[in-house]
């Protein structure tokens, strides 16, 4: 426990340090955020906002665990290295976007290439490395579902989806980073209780992501002086899925993170309905401007979706309890 809890106060305090170095640099090469036109009216003065923040606890996150022995076995070490892949193609898309002064940096098809081939390689991983790797754990104390030849592209439909859901849900302050810390809180609890030798090599690496994200939210609060950008926001999104997938957890994470799910299903039913009848489902999507939109200030519909992913972290925690 010692060590867990090093882990993440030596993670929050490494991103402070990261970040606020990271930052003059930002600066200096004007990386900065650029708002799209058809964005609700108040993010307009969010223009120019530093972006990219999410190198930092990409930095911090691995050092903390080396600097505080917490010592994370291979998987582990699987999962931060599918990571860091996902923040080198976070990484070029907001260089494209800054440079090229577009707020649609590399094109969405090679992104989407480089998603699934990343979901392929953590498939290889599973069948390679992991006991029983085809199997699925159900809620409620059902028997683990085997999914036999149908792994593969669920393990892929699972990485791409998850890099796609969290990604689509950074667009407030302080929303995606509050509430990814929920959900790796919940994620380690569930794997302490539940999980194998194995999986709980991981729980390490979410009391570091959760400490990380914590020092990220001192720049992210509203207002923000600091945006993760797609470096940050497909980090995460390729943390979360590699240590659901290598724990076989993939349904806890679908559980805990339905907001990251809502989000993108909302985007789903606004282009699909649209182009079918020409109208719009929400007032905008993601659902979180929807509600911008209805007249809800940024910082309760923050409040809101945190409160909102704490109970579906609670209701993983029940659901998936053996």
């Amino acid at each position: 426990m010692e060590r867990l809890l090093a882990a993440g106060l030596l993670a929050l305090v490494l991103n402070l340090a990261i970040t606020a170095a990271l930052m003059a640099l930002l600066r200096r090469i004007k990386a900065q955020q650029i708002i799209r036109e058809q964005g609700p009216e108040s993010h307009r003065a969010k223009s120019g906002t530093l972006t990219m923040g999410g190198a930092g606890f990409a930095v911090a996150l691995p050092l903390a665990l080396l600097i505080s022995g917490a010592a994370p076995g291979r998987h582990a070490w699987f999962s931060i290295a599918m990571a860091t892949a996902c923040c080198l193609i976070g990484m070029a898309d907001d260089l494209a976007k800054f440079i090229w002064k577009k707020t649609e940096g590399v094109k969405a098809r090679y992104r989407f290439v480089l998603q699934l081939a990343l979901g392929g390689a953590a498939a290889w991983y599973v069948l390679r490395f992991v006991d029983m790797p085809t199997a699925v754990r159900m809620p409620f104390g059902l028997a683990d579902l085997d999914l036999a030849w149908a792994f593969v592209p669920f393990v892929i439909f699972v990485f791409a989806g998850t890099l796609n859901s969290v990604n689509f849900t950074d667009g407030l302050d302080g929303l995606l980073g509050g509430c990814t810390v929920f959900v790796a809180a919940a994620f380690g609890l569930y794997l302490a209780r539940t999980g194998d030798a194995a999986a709980r090599e991981f729980i390490p690496v979410l009391a570091a992501l959760a400490g990380a994200l914590g020092g990220f939210l001192w720049f992210n609060a509203h207002p923000a002086s600091l945006f993760m950008g797609d470096t940050g926001s497909l980090y995460i999104g390729g943390l979360l899925a590699a240590v659901a997938i290598v724990a076989r957890a993939e349904l806890f994470l679908a559980v805990a993170g339905l907001l990251f799910a809502a989000e993108a299903l909302s985007v789903i039913i606004q282009v699909a309905f649209f182009r079918t009848t020409g109208r719009r489902v929400f007032l905008m999507s993601p659902i979180h401007h929807h509600f911008e939109k209805a007249g809800w200030p940024e910082t309760r519909v923050v409040a809101r979706f945190w409160i909102f992913t704490a109970a579906c972290c609670a209701a993983a925690l029940m659901a998936f309890a053996r």
